[in-house]
């Protein structure tokens, strides 16, 4: 679950880092990464009821439209991965690799 991943990494960020500046910078970034991940399962839950609401309107659905409305979800997941990495590799930035792999190993601990 995105959610409780990006939970256990601010656990993490704020156990692991003393260094105040640091930490702040840190969870500054998992901020934004919560917003993303608001916005993405928003508009995931928007374009799927948009997409049975067609789909129960009529018995046959066009194959474009079909076509498209899934292009429309792998777009917007593809899009979100994108903006996740790009602040995966800003959060690596503001973490020392000692601390990264501590607050890593215990996220995906949590998760298990």
């Amino acid at each position: 679950n995105t959610n409780q991943y990006i939970d256990n990494l601010q656990q993490g960020i704020q156990t692991e880092l003393s260094d105040k500046a640091q930490k702040s910078e840190a969870l500054a970034v998992i901020k934004k990464m919560k917003e993303e991940t608001k916005i993405y399962f928003k508009s995931t839950k928007e374009s799927s009821a948009s997409l049975v609401k067609e789909l129960t309107k009529e018995q046959i659905v066009p194959d474009a439209e079909f076509a498209s409305a899934f292009d429309q979800l792998n777009t917007d997941r593809a899009t979100y991965q994108k903006k996740m990495l790009a602040l995966r590799g800003e959060l690596k930035k503001k973490i020392s690799r000692d601390n990264w792999e501590k607050i890593f190993t215990a996220a995906g601990k949590e998760i298990k």
